[in-house]
C-alpha cells in the first residue's frame, strides 16, 4: 500500500509483476540518486552524469522519482528522531538507519528543499536536465535560489 501511495485500488494493480517492476526500478533508482546526493565532499561528475540520463526526459517521470526521492529522504530525517518512525520508502530499516546516521539533519532537509525546488520547477515547463543538472552537480544548500 505504500509503494501505491495509499491507495487500495493502486495496491491491488501492483499485485501484477509487469505493473510494478517499474515502480520498483524506480524506487531503486531513486534510492541510489538520494545516496549520491548525500555524498559528502566533491561530488563525482561522471557519476552526476550518469544519474542525469538515467532519470529519461518526460517530466512526469522525472517529477515521480523526485518526489520518490522526497519520501526517502523524509524517512531519513524521521529515523534521526526516532529509530521506530514508520517507514515509507525504505523496507531496509537497517540501510535506512546507516544512511541516517551518516548525514546530519542540515544536509538531508537541504538535499529535500532542494529536490522539492527542482520537481516544481520541472512540473513549470523547466528544462528537464539543466534542473537535474543544477540539483546533481551543486551543492544541495546552494541549489535552492
Amino acid at each position: 500500500i505504500c509503494m501505491a501511495g495509499g491507495s487500495v485500488g493502486q495496491a491491488l494493480s501492483l499485485l501484477d509483476g509487469r505493473a510494478r517492476k517499474p515502480l520498483i526500478e524506480r524506487r531503486r533508482f531513486a534510492a541510489q540518486v538520494v545516496q549520491h546526493g548525500l555524498r559528502s565532499g566533491r561530488r563525482d561528475t561522471a557519476a552526476s552524469m550518469e544519474l542525469i540520463a538515467g532519470f529519461g526526459t518526460v517530466r512526469e517521470e522525472v517529477a515521480s522519482v523526485l518526489s520518490l526521492m522526497q519520501e526517502a529522504l523524509r524517512d531519513l530525517i524521521l529515523l534521526k528522531k526516532s529509530d521506530n518512525a514508520p517507514l515509507l520508502f525504505y523496507a531496509d530499516r537497517t540501510l535506512a538507519q546507516e544512511l541516517s546516521q551518516a548525514s546530519p539533519v542540515a544536509a538531508l532537509s537541504a538535499l529535500m528543499q532542494a529536490t522539492e525546488y527542482t520537481r516544481t520547477r520541472i512540473l513549470r515547463n523547466a528544462n528537464v536536465k539543466l534542473a537535474l543538472s543544477e540539483l546533481l552537480l551543486s551543492d544541495a544548500s546552494t541549489a535552492q535560489r
